[in-house]
């Protein structure tokens, strides 16, 4: 769709973002909040112990064409970064420890986690952005993430 139509590349980003944002909202799959799982030790019977692992698979698919448009970006289209870093600077937070993370902390999500906090850091490591304190924040933000974890 994209290559067919490179007129309407901006528009579909801006489309996909809110839906992105949509997602982290309404707690969908990788920010589902994690249930607390049961304590092993406890004296009752009826706890059940199973995982209950959050379904990461949509975002996972999501993360890996947004890594794919993002390397494609940094070639050709400046206003793409923009947009890809305010993505990820909504998504990110600056916290560590709380007891409510906005992503899911669960190990199964670790992995989908881990994919989006590189395609920040393919970012920053390149001279796409400007020397900015946007660049900065988004960098401060990249490692609360991952030390959140």
């Amino acid at each position: 769709v994209l290559s067919a139509c490179p007129q309407q590349e901006l528009v579909f980003l801006e489309e996909m973002i809110s839906a992105w944002h949509y997602t982290r909202s309404a707690k969908l799959g990788l920010f589902e909040l994690d249930e607390e799982a049961g304590n092993p030790l406890a004296p009752t019977e009826g706890v059940k112990l199973a995982p209950r692992p959050p379904c990461t698979e949509p975002h996972d698919i999501w993360i890996k064409f947004l890594q794919e448009r993002i390397e494609i970006a940094k070639y050709c289209s400046q206003d793409q970064i923009d947009m890809y870093c305010d993505l990820l600077q909504r998504t990110f937070d600056i916290q560590v420890g709380s007891k409510k993370g906005t992503m899911s902390r669960h190990v199964s999500a670790a992995g989908t986690r881990f994919r989006l906090l590189n395609c920040g850091m393919s970012l920053l490591q390149g001279e796409v952005m400007s020397k900015t304190l946007s660049k900065h924040v988004l960098r401060q933000k990249i490692y609360s993430c991952s030390l959140d974890f």
